[in-house]
C-alpha cells in the first residue's frame, strides 16, 4: 500500500508552465518579425496588421492546438480506462481486509466494497484517473514543441550554446516532473512512460505534419539558392563570374 501525498506539482503549476512556454515563444516571435523587413499581407477592417501578431497567431496559436489536443486525449484515456491510482487504497481505505491472504492479487468490482475515510466524490474520481499521466503528457509536448522551435528560430552561431542550454532546460523539466508523479504516488511508472509518448508523439505530429514549422526554413533556402542562380547567370552575361551570396 502507498501513502497519499499532496503532489509535488500541482496542476495550477502544470498550468503556469504550459503558458510559459507559450509567452517565450510569444517573445521570440515579436523578435523574429522585427528582424524582417517586410509589408503585412493581413487586413483587419482596412488596417495593416502587424507582422509579429501574425506570427504570434500562427505559431503560438498551433502551440495551444497541440496542448489541447493533448490534454483531450490523455482525458479520453483516463475517463475510458479507471485505472486506480497507486495511493488509492490509503486514500480510500476500502472496506476489505487486504491483509487476507485470500485477497491478494484480487479483483474488487466498486460495489463489492466501500471506502470508509471520509472523502468527497471528486477525489475518489480523481483517484481512479491513473492511466496515463496528463502531467507526463503535457509538460513532454511543451517542452518538445519549444525544443524544435528554439531549432527554427535560434541558428545564429553564437547563440549556439544558448540554445542548448534552453533546450536541456526544457527537457530536465519535463523529466523532474515525470519522476514527481511515481515519487508521489500519484502514477505507476507505466502511467507516466505512455504519457510521456503520448505528448512525445502529439509535438512531433503537430510540428512537422499540422504547423509545418519548417517550412518556412526550406522556403527560404530555396528562394537563397535561386537569388544565387540569378547571379550567376547575371554576371556571366555580363562576360563575368562573380557569385554574390545573401546573407
Amino acid at each position: 500500500m502507498y501513502p497519499y501525498n499532496n503532489a509535488t506539482i500541482p496542476t495550477s503549476a502544470l498550468m503556469i508552465m504550459t503558458v510559459t512556454f507559450f509567452i517565450l515563444i510569444a517573445i521570440g516571435e515579436v523578435i523574429y518579425a522585427k528582424k524582417i523587413i517586410r509589408t503585412s499581407s493581413l487586413k483587419l477592417l482596412n488596417v495593416n496588421i502587424a507582422n509579429w501578431l501574425i506570427s504570434i497567431y500562427q505559431k503560438g496559436g498551433y502551440f495551444l492546438i497541440g496542448a489541447i489536443t493533448t490534454v483531450l486525449i490523455g482525458d479520453v484515456c483516463k475517463l475510458t480506462i479507471g485505472r486506480l491510482r497507486p495511493h488509492f487504497i490509503d486514500l480510500c481505505k476500502p472496506s476489505i481486509d487486504c491483509s487476507l491472504l485470500i485477497n491478494h492479487n484480487k479483483y474488487f468490482n466498486p460495489d463489492e466494497f466501500d471506502c470508509t475515510a471520509n472523502i468527497t466524490a471528486d477525489v475518489l474520481r480523481e483517484a481512479r484517473l491513473s492511466f496515463p499521466s496528463g502531467h507526463a503528457s503535457l509538460t513532454t509536448y511543451s517542452a518538445v514543441f519549444f525544443i524544435l522551435y528554439l531549432q527554427l528560430r535560434i541558428t545564429c552561431k553564437n547563440l549556439k550554446l544558448f540554445k542548448y542550454l534552453l533546450q536541456f532546460i526544457s527537457i530536465s523539466i519535463t523529466m523532474f516532473v515525470s519522476m514527481t508523479r511515481i515519487a508521489d504516488y500519484w502514477h505507476h511508472w507505466s502511467d507516466v512512460t505512455v504519457g510521456i509518448l503520448i505528448g512525445l508523439i502529439n509535438a512531433l505530429v503537430t510540428v512537422f505534419l499540422v504547423a509545418d514549422l519548417f517550412k518556412e526554413q526550406k522556403t527560404r533556402h530555396v528562394n537563397n539558392d535561386q537569388k544565387i542562380h540569378d547571379s550567376i547567370n547575371n554576371n556571366n552575361d555580363n562576360g563575368q563570374i562573380k557569385i554574390h551570396v545573401p546573407n
